[in-house]
């Protein structure tokens, strides 16, 4: 990924996301399975915001220039579908925890 003026997402987020996940993998560590259910949900809302505000996905293979880009109200779909996702993380960890099979 040496083409940093095809990317559709923020410089400072390339960085930023493995930051969050390192900070969501901390708190599922030392706060709790809940805590770090809230702090996955956190991460992935701002993912979706991302998403929105970039107004397009590339796809393709890895290494290669994308093969084209979802846009337009899908990706907007796509955002809105991922944002609530998060929320459901952070509203109710308890249910999807064990919807992805870490509850009791």
């Amino acid at each position: 990924m040496d083409d940093d003026t095809e990317s559709s997402e923020p410089g400072w987020w390339r960085i930023g996301k493995y930051l969050g996940f390192a900070l969501v993998m901390a708190t599922f560590a030392f706060a709790g399975e809940r805590a770090g259910a809230r702090a996955a949900g956190v991460l992935v809302i701002a993912q979706a915001y991302i998403l929105l505000s970039a107004k397009r996905l590339p796809y393709g293979w890895e290494g290669r220039e994308p093969t084209g880009y979802i846009t337009g109200p899908l990706i907007q779909v796509l955002a809105v579908l991922l944002g609530g996702l998060g929320a459901a993380f952070v509203a109710k960890p308890t249910l999807m925890l064990g919807l992805l099979g870490f509850g009791d």
